[in-house]
């Protein structure tokens, strides 16, 4: 599946140049180099599904097929880039909202929609998003921050899966060519995992992520209360997000996955330090005849799956030893604490969590 180029509207050496956006690049220059290389590459293997145009930050997405629609050269998808910290996308949508990011996609989406309506497309013709992370220049690759950024996101995306099946992580590992290769560990560089293979909270969220089943149930949000020592309570429905699911395949014998995840909303950057924000107390309630003996609960956040502390215990050492890197993959490690839970009234049980600002916790049985 062929995208052609890369952000053909960051020009030069972008970000020396300060020029990427909407209005850098050359569009039609672009749309003739993708028009020869769709051809080329249709001739060859008329199966390969070409597309692009590949922009950072949305951009070009109308103009770009109505110019290969001229050109002959109607792509099978079309992709772009986009960072929750991208001007771009504080104009196009709630910037100042944990869901401007998720807005500026699908509306990205909508617009891939309208144009294969225009130009005589495939109305199934969809939208991927080939590059994101959790921000530029605000400190959050290495931190928990990114871990509930992404479950956030992804329960967010479930709605718009159709239009937007792909969405990428930039990157997978610290270990990429882009700006040059820098031998630290935990330098704000954009993996999953660091240089040498330790996982990040983002990269333990996406496990916890990939445990979800297939079929959602229900939930309902009501009110809940600070943290232990906190004092008062507030609503924070606003807050915490919610998800049930089950495998498709259910009945006897099926487990269930609740993932919670506390990514508040109107704080849309960590930079260096988190802003200061209790914790709640979350209780989720399960309907059901037979309550469980146990559950299992693994957690992402400050002071879960996050390895980031430990190595600023050690000094930050540039190049660690074997046991330095042992020690930083065990605190990145995935703990199964196991809870009892309580009765709640006829048919109910539930379970209490203390979920902290930027964290994300599964609930297993």
């Amino acid at each position: 599946m062929p995208q052609v180029w890369n952000e053909p509207n960051c020009c030069g050496g972008y970000p020396d140049t300060g020029c990427c956006g909407p209005s850098c690049g050359n569009q039609s220059m672009y749309v003739e180099l993708f028009a020869n290389t769709f051809k080329g590459l249709k001739a060859s293997n008329p199966q390969l599904r070409v597309g692009g145009p590949a922009t950072a930050q949305l951009a070009w997405i109308e103009a770009f097929v109505a110019g290969a629609a001229r050109a002959g050269a109607l792509p099978d998808f079309v992709s772009s880039h986009l960072y929750p910290t991208d001007p771009w996308a504080n104009e196009v949508a709630l910037s100042h909202t944990r869901d401007g990011f998720f807005h500026a996609i699908s509306a990205a989406a909508d617009s891939v929609t309208k144009m294969a309506k225009q130009h005589g497309m495939p109305s199934s013709t969809q939208f991927l998003l080939t590059e994101f992370n959790c921000g530029l220049g605000q400190d959050c690759a290495d931190s928990f921050f990114s871990s509930s950024f992404i479950a956030y996101h992804a329960l967010n995306s479930q709605g718009i899966v159709d239009r937007v099946p792909v969405q990428s992580y930039w990157t997978f590992s610290d270990i990429f060519e882009e700006g040059g290769q820098k031998p630290a560990e935990f330098c704000q560089a954009f993996g999953t995992r660091s240089f040498n293979g330790v996982p990040k909270p983002v990269y333990r969220a996406m496990q916890l992520i990939k445990r979800l089943g297939h079929d959602a149930l229900p939930v309902t949000q009501q009110v809940c209360n600070t943290g232990t020592g906190m004092g008062g309570g507030f609503n924070c429905s606003a807050n915490l997000t919610v998800t049930v699911v089950a495998p498709a395949a259910g009945g006897v014998g099926a487990s269930y996955e609740a993932l919670l995840v506390n990514h508040p909303t109107g704080v849309v950057s960590m930079r260096t330090n988190p802003p200061s924000l209790p914790s709640v107390n979350v209780t989720v309630v399960f309907k059901g005849k037979m309550m469980p003996s146990k559950v299992s609960v693994r957690r992402v956040d400050e002071s879960h799956a996050n390895a980031l502390p430990a190595y600023e215990a050690m000094g930050r050492p540039q190049y660690p030893t074997a046991s330095e890197i042992a020690a930083l993959k065990e605190a990145s490690a995935l703990v199964v604490e196991v809870l009892t839970p309580k009765h709640a009234g006829s048919g109910k049980w539930a379970v209490t969590l203390e979920m902290p600002t930027f964290s994300v916790a599964s609930i297993s049985f």
